[in-house]
């Protein structure tokens, strides 16, 4: 697979990380190219229709108060999942409407605002998203 996921994720929790000193980073094949994280496409092991995106982000400030991994990122009937943070299952981050071109609104799903610590409401609008096949 050579597609990939490109997203923001919110520009504005991104901007606040990193003004209060706390630390961004991509690993495990994500990479950052200015406000945008590229998550590679990998093989699906799911089901039919199911895209698979490898790497990780981490978001860390005040002293750990903060903490916030994206990782595991499978994009599954207009959902996209991510890893439950110290569990094997994942969670609901954000819905997908889709807006041209591999374009996607994405909104904050329930599972998605918890992962933020609450610091957003579910159905709060994220980045913008889009998905490239190879």
């Amino acid at each position: 697979m050579s597609g990939e996921l490109v997203w923001a994720v919110k520009e504005s929790f991104v901007a606040y990380v990193e003004a209060v000193g706390g630390t961004v980073e991509p690993s495990g094949g994500a990479v950052r190219e200015g406000a945008l994280f590229r998550f590679p496409e990998q093989d699906a092991p799911g089901a039919a229709g199911e895209r698979c995106f490898g790497g990780e982000v981490r978001f860390r400030a005040h002293d750990g108060l903060l903490a916030v991994t994206l990782s595991g990122l499978r994009l599954v009937d207009g959902v996209l999942r991510c890893r439950r943070p110290h569990r094997d299952e994942l969670l609901d981050l954000v819905t997908l409407e889709p807006v041209g071109s591999g374009v996607h609104r994405t909104t904050l799903a329930a599972e998605g605002a918890a992962l933020f610590g609450g610091q957003y409401d579910p159905g709060q609008p994220m980045a913008d998203l889009t998905l490239t096949r190879g």
